[in-house]
């Protein structure tokens, strides 16, 4: 269990003025009881055969959907949501029972495949990290070409397991949860191609289900409360979790012994310490993304701007100057946090250095099989001719996986400030950040 904890935190902003005040307990246990009732509604609906079983589950599971991080964190998206019949309220209110919905059939599944699971150890996984929109979508494309890379689908992260709920149901409640958001005017679907739940994606799918977001937290200005939460919050049970999720993906569908998981988010940097010690338990290897900051914030606030599906009408959402703030001050934050924690990570072994190979964004997206050559030498990876003749057969990374090009009136940060404020980055790695002053 990792010890470490961040130290840089979100200080709460009483100057926003979408600020909300917190649900208080007290309404929240009727509200998180029918949150619950509704879940298994939703469960029944995907899977009518198992609606007996399903009715079970939140006695069964009292203690998990009471822990003080998981409820917490649900608790903290009601914020300002007093009205039942505003739209802030029916927003937080459905995302919620998709998250224990979700949360609630995976123990569940946990539970009933236990005796298969503990047979199967995850060992040496590829993860990608970095910010958003860092190239981290094109990297994980182009390391997915490995006929050794194994990868989770979109579905798998929303659904774990097939044992307790049947594949149909599974494909629907994915389907349903990013339906809103393909389907918004302003085509996030564009940015980040989420139109087929059967491809693989990133694990950041998993953790939103278990109550742990970057990107809402980011981009919704109410949850003031929510911010300042999980930079304290502990998520050590969520990656416990995540270890669990990939042992199901590996019973259902296999790997073979020459075979790795390949996996990726965009969300680890909010909880360094906790995503080291998975790293840790499970001999991974990290590739850690670099991109410059002014870029980098182009694109997310751009993309954020779009992310709107499951929050329609939400508060502040038209506010630029909010949301630019807002992104610097996460994403430094998120910067600060994971340096400290990697930092503090290798000096228990020193060892675990070569666990971490440090990424240009430049240099993948201009040659991204030299690239990825050094990637594979540095960890002791065969490179096949195989896998680089696959990298050669895929369609233009930027067509494919996401170039998206800024929304210049919502761009209203200052380019100098930036720069100042990310300078602690810049001198730790500058030689991943070569247009840092272009």
């Amino acid at each position: 269990m990792s010890t470490f904890q961040n130290p840089n935190l979100y200080e709460f902003d009483k100057t926003n003025p979408h600020m909300r005040h917190a649900m208080p307990d007290e309404p929240f246990v009727g509200i998180y009881q029918k949150i619950q009732m509704y879940a298994v509604g939703l469960m029944s609906q995907l899977d009518p055969s198992r609606a007996e079983e399903y009715k079970t589950l939140p006695l069964k599971y009292h203690a998990q959907l009471e822990d003080s991080v998981f409820k917490g964190s649900i608790q903290d998206f009601f914020a300002g949501c007093f009205d039942s019949e505003s739209a802030i309220f029916k927003n937080s209110f459905r995302s919620s029972v998709g998250k224990v919905q979700s949360y609630l059939r995976f123990l569940y599944e946990k539970d009933t495949c236990k005796e298969e699971l503990d047979k199967i150890t995850i060992k040496n996984p590829l993860f990608i990290v970095a910010l958003p929109r860092s190239g981290s979508t094109f990297t994980h494309a182009v390391l997915s070409q490995d006929p050794n890379a194994n990868c989770i689908a979109l579905y798998e992260h929303l659904s774990p397991g097939s044992k307790t709920m049947c594949r149909e149901g599974r494909l629907a409640f994915a389907n349903k949860i990013v339906n809103p958001v393909i389907n918004e005017k302003d085509q996030f679907n564009k940015v980040h191609a989420l139109d087929d739940v059967k491809k693989a994606e990133e694990e950041i799918f998993f953790m939103e289900m278990l109550g742990h977001t970057l990107i809402y937290s980011s981009c919704l200005p109410r949850l003031e409360q929510y911010r300042e939460n999980i930079f304290k919050r502990s998520y050590q049970f969520m990656y416990d979790a995540m270890i669990e999720e990939f042992k199901m993906h590996i019973m259902d569908l296999g790997m073979t012994e020459k075979q790795h998981l390949c996996l990726k988010a965009v969300s680890h940097f909010l909880n360094p310490g906790d995503f080291l010690d998975m790293v840790r338990k499970t001999e991974g290897r990290v590739v850690w993304i670099h991109r410059e900051p002014i870029a980098e914030l182009k694109s997310v606030i751009t993309g954020y701007f779009r992310i709107r599906g499951n929050f329609p009408d939400d508060l502040g959402f038209d506010d630029v100057k909010w949301l630019n703030e807002n992104v610097i001050r996460m994403n430094t934050l998120c910067l600060k946090n994971s340096i400290a924690a990697r930092d503090a990570w290798v000096k228990e072994d020193p060892k675990r250095e070569k666990q971490i190979y440090d990424l240009a964004f430049s240099s993948m997206t201009k040659d991204p099989i030299g690239e990825t050559k050094k990637i594979y030498e540095y960890f002791g990876m065969e490179y096949t001719p195989e896998f680089e003749q696959n990298i050669k057969n895929m369609v233009h990374p930027q067509e494919s996986f996401g170039k998206i090009v800024s929304d210049d009136d919502k761009i209203v940060f200052d380019k100098e400030d930036v720069r100042k404020r990310y300078m602690f980055y810049y001198e730790r790695f500058k030689e991943y950040l070569p247009n840092y002053f272009n």
